[in-house]
């Protein structure tokens, strides 16, 4: 099951407004692997990142490398030349058991606990690796600093523990949390719409192939990548 919120929180100087995208439903340790996708359609620029809710069941945390992987998704399916993804934790735990509504955040104030009666790591914790890494980028598709993509969290048995050990581990649900700048976020979609406005020529609601040609002279001529205007305005048939 997949679910989608929405919040606005202040923060000194900015407005950001979090978009929340919930997957639940069981996804099983296979060879030592589990990935769990939630597919994000919106299209936004991504001025913070955090994960919550984790609950996962593994007899044995310490030995699983967590990350969060965000791919890029086009007209054509999954970009795979456009792929980014950061640890989350890796190898804490040590004999430790699940995790209940674990979470991820740049501005948490305390690293994943190494202890095994920390279990079953309930709170939230800074990542291994930044979360602000995904939001690096111009755009608005995953991995190039934007939301529209798919994202995975993605845990990897680093150990190679047998497999009837870990039977029945799993994924069972996770948040992921996109944020952007309200106000900057409502200046782009603004010049989006001007801009599509200025070439669609014939006011039809749509670019045809002379019009896209035309929106693509103008990026190059302002020495723009061709993504900018897939970002705007979709990539052709």
């Amino acid at each position: 099951m997949f679910s989608v919120s929405e919040e606005e929180e202040d923060r000194p100087h900015t407005s950001l407004v979090c978009q929340s995208y919930t997957r639940e439903g069981s996804v099983e340790f296979r060879d030592g692997k589990a990935r769990s996708d939630i597919v994000v359609q919106d299209h936004f620029r991504v001025d913070d990142v955090r994960v919550s809710g984790i609950t996962m069941k593994h007899p044995r945390v310490g030995v699983l490398q967590v990350n969060l992987r965000g791919v890029s998704l086009g007209p054509r399916g999954l970009d795979s030349l456009h792929e980014k993804s950061v640890t989350l934790v890796n190898r804490k735990g040590k004999h430790g058991q699940n995790y209940l509504f674990t979470g991820f955040s740049d501005q948490a104030s305390s690293p994943f606990p190494d202890a095994k009666d920390a279990a079953p790591y309930t709170g939230l914790w800074t990542p291994a690796q930044p979360l602000r890494m995904m939001t690096r980028g111009p755009g608005v598709k995953a991995a190039n600093g934007g939301s529209s993509g798919v994202w995975s969290l993605l845990a990897e048995d680093r150990l190679g523990l047998p497999e009837e050990d870990v039977e029945g581990a799993e994924i069972t649900s996770w948040t992921l949390q996109l944020c952007y700048n309200k106000v900057e976020e409502t200046l782009r979609q603004e010049a989006q719409e001007e801009a599509f406005a200025h070439f669609d020529a014939d006011n039809d609601g749509h670019l045809s192939m002379d019009e896209y040609q035309a929106a693509l002279d103008e990026l190059k001529r302002l020495n723009l990548p061709e993504e900018d205007l897939i970002d705007m305005f979709g990539e052709l048939d």
